[in-house]
């Protein structure tokens, strides 16, 4: 329609020039809302929260269907009225240092183009992500003042990973089974010892109370459990019971926040494992044994259990299994644990990393010392002297397997060779299982790459896409080199490919995953390399040097036209 001076197309109104003049403010309609809140300060100490200084972050009093202002606006403004004019905006130029204010705090002076229109600073993912990330340990953090100190417990062995292998012919083996297909297998009575030892480091930790099923309310949701035996790469046959997490009532078993738990980030390892290599220093290995039998309840909470299969004979044919303790399973196990490690890092005086919820930290007279925790498997690193009398005092607090010297960490083999200031890191235990779970030595000759050469996957037709059966090799398999990728970071971007199609994969897909298979076999002695430039006398103004690189392919993908980009960042390397 002619409005003269607009254009009006569906619901955008166009003006008849590129930008808003102060003097036509009011015929646009509504209220300007401030970019960025200058106004606001924040007690020194106040939780900011996240997004408190993002100008796109909508005030939680605002209405955002109408664009109203929100009611703690400025003293002097009023409400009730329509004009603009009670409004401060940008464009008045009313955000200045001489500003009434309740904080005497100098305010930064706005950067505005030939418009005047303000060039607000770019919001940064990184400081987003830290913020984030400091919010959530902050409120981790506030249930450790309840935390009882962590005490000693005992039992359970568990080896680090299968990294190096040896106790096993076919990584098949390997693999968990239930607790009736164990009973039926040859080896039947090495699985009923394995069991009769899990059902003693139960005991030991009193993780159960027995009751009689009369006792318990009538509404009490009592759980069933199942059995996870698995053979480990060293040959030591394990069985451990674990509660039906999924079972559990939301707001009555756990709480929200109970859900989740952090392990170390894959580039938390191979920095901490650089300076421990720039400093010749000395990495120890710890396994906590029982990790998730030594957490507690809250207060108030009580969980039943049916008792498990194997255990009937050690209980009434009427009762119930009341839980004292976390079990494998429950899906608040992993925090309680790790709220009980931090709890004793923190004991110990350490401080643990912004960056990484899983990196403690201390400086001692001798230098620096490093904690890194995967779940129960704890790494340290630092001057020897120190690396012992911490391993020491860690394993008073915890019942811990003493792993020693590193040679494996998380499914991965560890070579070092000290004169040379260098490690490689490799993963032969999987390497062995894409041929013996997959058979991709048989799929075809040698490969040299990753990928095919200017080749793109894409979604496959509706009813072109493989069997069941075959769905759930593919995920596996993509599942693996996902893994795989620690060792092999050459391998990330084919593995990313294959990772688009685990809900409908076809059989070029099943052709790709089989030739990175291939591509892996035919380089079995690759492995990643960490060897610094330089030596670190552990000196604090000690400046590292740090490379990165960035690429990106253009609007590659034929279906959306995305952009695939990557990066690759080197310390002292």
């Amino acid at each position: 329609p002619d409005s003269k001076r607009k254009l009006v197309s569906r619901d955008v109104i166009w003006l008849q020039r590129q930008y808003f003049s102060k003097e036509d403010k009011a015929e646009i309609g509504g209220k300007y809302t401030p970019a960025v809140a200058l106004d606001v300060h924040h007690e020194a100490g106040e939780d900011v929260p996240v997004g408190a200084h993002d100008g796109n972050a909508e005030d939680e009093g605002s209405d955002g269907a109408n664009g109203n202002d929100s009611d703690d606006s400025d003293e002097g403004s009023d409400d009730d009225s329509d004009s603009d004019d009670d409004m401060p905006s940008l464009h008045d130029g009313q955000y200045d240092s001489d500003s009434d204010s309740d904080s005497d705090d100098e305010v930064p002076e706005l950067t505005r183009t030939r418009t005047g229109r303000v060039i607000k600073p770019p919001a940064r993912y990184t400081d987003e992500l830290g913020n984030v990330a400091v919010t959530l340990q902050n409120r981790l953090m506030q249930k450790l003042k309840d935390e009882p100190a962590a005490a000693a417990d005992e039992n359970e062995v568990a080896c680090v990973g299968a990294g190096i292998g040896g106790g096993f012919i076919n990584t098949a083996e390997l693999k968990p089974m239930k607790y009736k297909e164990a009973m039926s297998k040859p080896d039947a009575d090495k699985w009923k010892a394995a069991v009769l030892e899990e059902k003693r480091k139960i005991d030991d930790y009193q993780v159960f109370k027995e009751v009689p099923r009369s006792s318990i309310p009538d509404d009490a949701k009592v759980l069933t459990s199942t059995w996870a035996m698995k053979k480990k790469a060293n040959g030591v046959y394990r069985a451990r019971l674990n509660a039906r997490g999924y079972e559990q009532v939301d707001g009555e078993h756990y709480d929200e926040d109970d859900k989740f738990a952090p392990v170390v980030n894959d580039i938390t390892i191979n920095i901490v494992l650089t300076l421990a290599l720039m400093a010749g220093w000395a990495i120890k290995l710890l396994d906590v044994r029982g990790a998730f039998l030594q957490g507690s309840f809250e207060k108030g909470r009580q969980i039943y259990m049916e008792v498990p299969e194997g255990f009937k004979d050690f209980y009434g044919k009427d009762s119930v299994l009341l839980m004292l303790r976390t079990l494998y399973g429950t899906i608040q196990a992993a925090k309680r644990f790790w709220l009980k490690l931090w709890g004793t890092f923190a004991n110990m005086n350490y401080c643990k990393s912004n960056a990484d919820p899983c990196l403690y930290f201390k400086w001692t007279v001798a230098g620096l010392v490093l904690w890194i925790s995967w779940v129960d498997d704890c790494m340290t690193c630092g001057p020897d002297s120190e690396v012992n009398r911490e391993r020491k005092r860690m394993m008073e607090k915890f019942d811990c397997d003493d792993i020693g010297e590193i040679k494996e960490f998380i499914g991965c083999k560890i070579s070092r060779k000290k004169k040379k200031r260098s490690m490689r890191i490799t993963q032969p235990v999987l390497l062995q299982s894409f041929n013996d779970e997959f058979a991709a030595g048989k799929k075809g000759g040698a490969v040299g790459s990753p990928g095919a050469p200017g080749e793109t996957l894409h979604k496959c037709d509706e009813g072109a896409e493989v069997d069941a059966q075959r769905q759930r090799e593919y995920r596996s398999g993509v599942g693996k080199l996902l893994y795989m990728k620690k060792s092999r970071p050459e391998i990330l971007n084919a593995v990313r490919d294959l990772s688009r199609f685990l809900g409908r994969a076809g059989e070029a897909h099943m052709k790709a995953m089989h030739r990175v298979m291939r591509y892996c076999l035919s380089t079995p002695n690759r492995g990643l390399e960490l060897k610094p430039r330089r030596s670190w006398d552990g000196n604090r103004e000690f400046e590292f040097e740090i490379e990165g690189w960035s690429d990106s392919d253009y609007a590659n993908d034929v279906e959306n036209r995305r952009s695939v980009s990557g990066w690759a960042v080197f310390l002292e390397g």
